[in-house]
């Protein structure tokens, strides 16, 4: 798994100075095929994910080689959570998709106040609260459920922040 990310996010990287030609997008869309694979999508749900995030990732901009790093990480965000939404796709509960979701708040830039302690502190408590809110898997939340488990996480975190 830790490969297929690397290898996902280095074609990504490629997209700074690559046009949209079509063996790039092939490229891509396998890419995020074999991600949707590894968190657990069936073949038809991985085929629709991949179609739709490159298509989103395509529309947002129309000229890759103009992006900067900052922009490529939001615009691969932006697609997941979109394409997430519109396919209603539901990823099943596993060590990657765990990983995912901790690797999204690794980037978070609202959560740099918190150590490294309370940062994974705050991941676990986000895990736990979506487990129990969808046992069956991940699925984009609504504003307001998102934003609940994100506040309660954050008070029960910061109830109890490490100090050196």
């Amino acid at each position: 798994m830790k490969y297929r990310l690397t290898v996902f996010l280095f074609l990504c990287v490629l997209t700074v100075n690559a046009q949209w030609d079509k063996g790039f997008q092939d490229g891509i869309k396998r890419q995020i095929f074999q991600l949707g694979k590894t968190l657990g999508l069936n073949d038809i749900e991985a085929k629709k994910f991949s179609t739709c995030c490159l298509s989103s990732m395509m529309k947002a901009a129309p000229k890759p080689q103009i992006l900067t790093m900052e922009q490529l990480k939001e615009l691969g965000k932006n697609a997941t959570a979109e394409c997430l939404d519109v396919s209603k796709i539901n990823m099943k509960w596993s060590a990657q998709s765990e990983n995912l979701i901790r690797k999204y708040f690794k980037n978070d830039k609202e959560l740099d106040f918190l150590k490294e302690d309370d940062r994974v502190r705050f991941e676990d408590c986000v895990l736990k609260k979506m487990k129990v809110k969808f046992p069956n898997g991940i699925v984009k939340m609504p504003d307001d459920v998102a934003k609940e488990i994100g506040e309660a996480c954050v008070k029960e975190v910061s109830e109890n922040l490490t100090v050196n």
